[in-house]
C-alpha cells in the first residue's frame, strides 16, 4: 500500500484508501517513518540554530572580544536583521560589559522589545523547540525589565509544551516498537 510521493500518509484521502488491516498497518508504519524523519529534521534544525550562535561564517575573523563598540553594535543590528537571537546575545554580552549601567539598561530595553516580537512570532509559527534555548538565555542575560516579564512568564509554558511534545513522540515510538 505505497502511496505516491505527493500524498502524505496522514492526509484524509490516504486513509480513505485503507481497505484492510494490513493496509492500515503499512500506513501506520509509513506515518511512524515520517515522524522519525520529521524528528530528525527538528533535531538538525535545532543544532543548526544553536551553531549559528556559536559561529557565523559571514562574521569577520576578528574575535568578538577584539571588536570595537561600534562593530559590536553593527553586529547586533545585523543579527537582528537576520533574525538570529544567538548572534544578538553573543554580541550583546561584550558590548554590555563596556557600557555604563544606564547605557546597558537602554540597550537591553531595545533588545527586549525585539526579543518579545521575535519570540511571539516564532511561537505562533510553531517553532517553540527551535527558539526555547535562545528565549531562556535572553531572559537570563538581559537586565530585568518590565518588557521582559511576558517572556519570563511564557518560558515555563514553552518548556511544558516542548516536554509534552517530546513525551508524546516517545509514547508513539513505544507504541510502534
Amino acid at each position: 500500500m505505497k502511496e505516491s510521493a505527493s500524498a502524505s500518509p496522514t492526509s484524509s484521502s490516504t486513509w480513505d484508501k485503507v481497505s484492510s488491516a494490513d493496509d492500515a498497518v503499512l500506513l501506520l508504519r509509513e506515518i511512524r517513518d515520517e515522524l522519525a524523519s520529521l524528528r530528525q529534521q527538528v533535531a538538525d534544525l535545532t543544532r543548526a540554530v544553536e551553531e549559528m550562535g556559536r559561529r557565523d561564517p559571514r562574521a569577520p575573523s576578528t574575535s568578538i572580544s577584539e571588536m570595537t563598540e561600534d562593530d559590536l553594535r553593527k553586529a547586533i543590528a545585523a543579527a537582528v536583521s537576520a533574525g538570529d537571537p544567538y548572534g544578538v546575545l553573543d554580541h550583546r554580552r561584550p558590548l554590555a560589559d563596556r557600557l555604563s549601567s544606564a547605557e546597558r539598561t537602554e540597550l537591553d530595553r531595545e533588545l527586549a522589545g525585539w526579543f518579545s516580537q521575535f519570540f511571539q512570532q516564532s511561537l505562533r509559527s510553531g517553532q517553540a523547540l527551535v527558539i526555547a534555548g535562545a528565549m531562556e538565555r535572553a531572559v537570563a542575560e538581559l537586565t530585568p525589565l518590565p518588557e521582559l516579564e511576558p517572556l519570563a512568564e511564557a518560558l515555563p509554558l514553552v518548556r511544558r509544551t516542548i516536554g509534552v511534545w517530546e513525551e508524546n513522540l516517545r509514547r508513539e515510538e513505544e507504541e510502534w516498537d
